[in-house]
């Protein structure tokens, strides 16, 4: 059987079908297997010679192609669509809190999470280019929260984590290079 029995060359359908490939993240620089490249051409080999009587029916590449895009456009659509009648999830609830020391600090608030503790700190007015430590003093000791390397001229909003509950915390300070606290916040306790 020739390839003009089994219907037109699409002239076509090699670059549709690589398009998709590239849309779909295949490699076309991939090297397949070797032992899958010997068995196709065996099959193909087999084929030639005559080894099936009666050619077996496969789909068309056009309509696998077309179901294909049809399935992708169908997901976009709905990824697109979802969540129009949605309410955006609420925040966490915050707790405002207050520094004091000689950083300008624009907002700082404690988000109570169940794996720990989150400050949420927008601050400017550090030395520029050095390194600044967070730290959770609580009541079994400190714990480290983050670092931040302070940039002149911007507002800095970062977000540091540590492992300890709210409860248990005391005391936040933002820490110089030289250890010294830059800024201090005593925290309310319940």
């Amino acid at each position: 059987m020739t390839r003009s029995d089994q219907g037109p060359e699409w002239d076509d359908e090699p670059a549709v079908l690589e398009e998709l490939g590239r849309a779909l993240g295949h490699d076309s620089e991939a090297e397949p297997p070797p032992d899958r490249v010997a068995a196709i051409r065996a099959a193909a080999v087999h084929l030639q010679a005559g080894g099936l009587e009666e050619p077996r029916r496969r789909p068309d590449r056009r309509f696998l192609l077309a179901g294909g895009v049809a399935a992708g456009v169908g997901g976009i659509a709905g990824f697109l669509t979802r969540g129009s009648d949605e309410q955006e999830p609420e925040s966490p609830p915050t707790e405002q809190i207050r520094f004091s020391g000689d950083a300008d600090v624009t907002m700082s608030a404690l988000i109570n999470h169940t794996w720990g503790t989150e400050l949420l700190l927008d601050l400017s007015g550090l030395m520029p280019g050095t390194e600044y430590d967070v730290v959770f003093e609580t009541r079994g000791g400190t714990a480290a929260a983050g670092s931040l390397l302070a940039v002149d001229g911007v507002v800095m909003k970062c977000r540091f984590n540590a492992a300890p509950l709210r409860a248990d915390v005391l005391a936040i300070e933002l820490r110089g290079p030289d250890g010294a606290a830059v800024l201090h916040s005593t925290l309310p306790q319940a």
